[in-house]
């Protein structure tokens, strides 16, 4: 299935670019947030597998994939990039949907649901973290330490660091680095190259302002009141977003359920996207397209 694409003009007159998989339907459409330094890799699988019973959206965040320069360098905030979805499903007509997320598109999802709370249906977060989008590197602080010395670097000299980008991008270098280290897991080769050459073509600065604004972010104080259904996908050995963050997730909203990928690392989705599709389709036809009503969406 090839998806249909187009662009909208955002509310910072930021051009955002979507793709449309399936058509709508009786049953929910589907909003994908991705994670940060990703385009729609990591919904190549997914997103045409539900749109055969449903429409299904992927988008590109500022500065990404085919989505153009923030229109205003203020607005790449985790808050901003919900603006963008929520402004993404007026564009479409879709008044609610399940909102996807992954790694640090989880949090884009729950600012989201804070933001709009009546056009979230549901949520599924897979190999995403609830706050802090590298605080919880190998459970330390190693994440926001690296992230701080880099910002570091690239203010020192931009020119040397936009070397050390290309370099430490490039696929014959980043795919054995990011395997060794635990963070790409069993993702297939040529699927990560994909990533690679995406990642190349990121500004590297705007990119670590991003990550900047993921790490100060946190949607802690909403797990408790959340009441839409909730499914959770992680693995137990994702070094990104250790499985405690996402044990914790789940236990503190009511009602989700969790599922536990034994051996799945951060790059989940494509590690073993038969069972992904599984889960949520399962989620998705039990827990939403069911219950034929809407959901009290965040509180009592």
């Amino acid at each position: 299935m090839k998806p249909r694409h187009g662009t909208f003009i955002s509310f910072d007159a930021t051009s955002i670019a979507y793709r449309i998989w399936g058509k709508p339907t009786s049953r929910a459409s589907v909003v994908c947030c991705s994670g940060i330094a990703c385009d729609d890799l990591h919904w190549t699988h997914l997103a045409p597998y539900l749109a055969l019973g449903r429409q299904v959206v992927t988008w590109d965040y500022p500065y990404h994939g085919q989505s153009s320069a923030a229109g205003d360098s203020d607005e790449i905030t985790i808050p901003s990039l919900a603006r963008h979805a929520l402004a993404l499903m007026d564009d479409l007509g879709i008044s609610e949907a399940v909102l996807a997320g992954h790694s640090m598109g989880v949090q884009v999802a729950l600012e989201t649901m804070r933001l709009s709370p009546g056009r979230v249906r549901a949520l599924v977060s897979i190999a995403g973290p609830y706050a802090k989008t590298v605080g919880g590197l190998y459970g330390t602080t190693a994440g926001a330490y690296l992230l701080s010395l880099l910002e570091s670097a690239v203010r020192a000299s931009p020119e040397k660091f936009a070397a050390f980008w290309r370099f430490i991008t490039d696929g014959r270098v980043a795919d054995p680095i990011g395997r060794l280290s635990g963070l790409i897991g069993h993702a297939p080769a040529a699927e990560m190259s994909l990533y690679f050459e995406h990642l190349k073509k990121l500004d590297p600065a705007r990119l670590l302002e991003m990550f900047r604004a993921g790490q100060e972010h946190s949607a802690e104080d909403m797990l408790d009141s959340i009441r839409v259904p909730v499914l959770i996908i992680h693995g137990t050995a994702d070094v990104m977003t250790p499985f405690a963050l996402a044990d914790e997730m789940a236990r503190r909203i009511p009602g989700a359920q969790l599922v536990k990928i034994n051996g799945g690392a951060h790059t989940l989705p494509i590690e073993d996207p038969a069972l992904i599709n599984s889960e949520v389709e399962h989620f998705l036809n039990e827990e939403v397209d069911s219950t034929g009503a809407k959901h009290t969406q965040v509180g009592s």
